[in-house]
């Protein structure tokens, strides 16, 4: 056992394993010492495992000290995280439950609160909010028992957050509230700065934009009296995003400028891509193609650097939208057909079905009719099954134009009065009857 423990010290972690495996059966059996301090040995070289990041290993290795001390309570909880961090939702539900129940059993209520949590996230992440509910709910009863205030903070916020995703929005509120009220007893500013975020968020989300402008406003400050640059690029943000909603394009652009700025200092390349993306919608709103695309371009770069095929995507996509709209249409061909590339290996219908409608606009652009007429026929039959009724009436707008052109007046009429019908049906009147008017006249 000596020569076992002392090489795990070392760190020679496949010795000491060998030197462990190598005690009796009867040993073990007989001698209660012997068999602790075998199971601390296995715990120490788990730990020295998962701080190599061999998790199978590390999981192994609590394995054994389990099977010797089977109501470790630490053993149970670490266990329970790397099954987690291995994506193994079954075994870290298994470990967890046990860890729960074994500190009920002692009457460890910290370690109960503990296990519950994270039962409670494991439930969220599968999106059994009512399980996640009743653990989150047990955990916070608990954490008030012992008046343990972060915990009691920390549940409240999960509480809320799991209200939120069930779309019950006074709930998660009076939650988010609660958490607010306590962390400004505590003075702890940083969780004073995480429930005004979180309440911001929702005040965005039941589309309260002044609500939530004022509290990201509080966040920003906060933020800058801490000098926390990451929170301040991302209140930032979430100010542009809400001046956008608002359609002060002005203020949409100076808080996405600062946040691109302070998350370039920080290193964070997604979120500067993000941010071009936002600046993106703004200089679209602004009707600025070249700036759209300069923005874009920025984005393209950073995605691919990253192989981030989804954000890639959007940014081609964006980038190509804005080469249609300064009739480059090469240019526009090159970026559309890459990110119709991407959404087909996703497998994304409407973003393929979207795609390959702009890359019949950019063949009419060229004036290759027969190619624009098979892109909006393909993106029609995309559109009938996975889309709405809206996209599938724009192409057959667009295909009753084309129909028209080429002196087919019976075939064109056709389109544009399913096209008519399709228009009312999504709840756009006003598009439809300019398309009447446009394509019927008086008639």
């Amino acid at each position: 056992m000596n020569r076992a423990r002392q090489a795990a010290r070392h760190d020679r972690l496949e010795e000491a394993e060998d030197l462990l495996r190598q005690a009796s059966p009867s040993e073990l059996a007989s001698e209660a010492r012997f068999r602790r301090e075998t199971a601390t040995t296995w715990h120490s070289i788990a730990i020295s495992w998962a701080r190599r990041d061999e998790d199978r290993k590390a999981i192994a290795a609590y394995g054994e000290a389990i099977r010797l001390a089977p109501k470790n309570l630490e053993a149970w909880h670490q266990l329970g995280h790397l099954h987690e961090d291995a994506e193994q939702t079954a075994e870290a539900k298994s470990a967890y439950e046990t860890y729960a129940a074994l500190a009920r059993e002692k009457g460890a209520g910290e370690d109960e609160a503990l296990a519950l949590s994270h039962l409670g996230d494991l439930a969220r992440d599968r999106d059994d909010l009512d399980e996640a509910a009743s653990c989150f709910d047990r955990a916070l009863r608990i954490a008030e028992g012992l008046e343990d205030q972060e915990q009691v903070s920390m549940l409240l916020r999960r509480c809320g957050d799991t209200a939120r995703d069930r779309e019950a929005w006074d709930e998660a509120e009076r939650y988010y509230r609660r958490a607010l009220a306590l962390d400004q007893s505590r003075d702890d500013r940083e969780d004073v700065l995480t429930s005004l975020e979180r309440l911001g968020h929702l005040a965005e989300i039941r589309d309260d934009l002044d609500g939530s402008a004022e509290l990201y406003r509080q966040v920003l400050d906060l933020a800058q009296e801490q000098e926390n640059k990451l929170e301040v690029a991302r209140a930032s943000a979430a100010l542009g995003d809400i001046s956008f909603r608002q359609g002060d394009m002005a203020a949409a652009e100076a808080y996405s400028k600062r946040a691109l700025s302070v998350f370039s200092t920080l290193g964070r390349r997604k979120d500067m891509a993000n941010c071009l993306l936002d600046l993106c919608d703004i200089a679209n709103r602004r009707d600025r193609p070249r700036e759209v695309a300069e923005h874009a371009g920025g984005a393209v770069e950073i995605y691919r650097e990253l192989g981030d095929h989804d954000g890639l995507a959007d940014a081609l996509d964006t980038l190509g939208c804005a080469a249609l709209d300064y009739e480059d249409f090469d240019g526009a061909e090159r970026h559309l057909t890459e990110a119709l590339g991407l959404r087909q290996a996703m497998d994304a219908h409407r973003d393929v079905a979207w795609l390959t409608s702009r890359l019949a606009t950019a063949a009419l652009g060229r004036c290759e009719f027969d190619e624009a007429l098979s892109g909006f026929q393909s993106a029609l039959a995309l559109y009938r099954e996975h889309g709405g009724p809206y996209d599938a009436a724009a192409c057959l707008a667009e295909i009753g134009d084309i129909r028209e052109a080429a002196g087919k007046l019976e075939d064109a009429e056709a389109c544009w009065r399913e096209a008519i019908a399709l228009f009312e049906e999504a709840g756009s009147p006003e598009i439809a009857a300019a398309l009447r008017q446009e394509a019927f006249g008086s008639r």
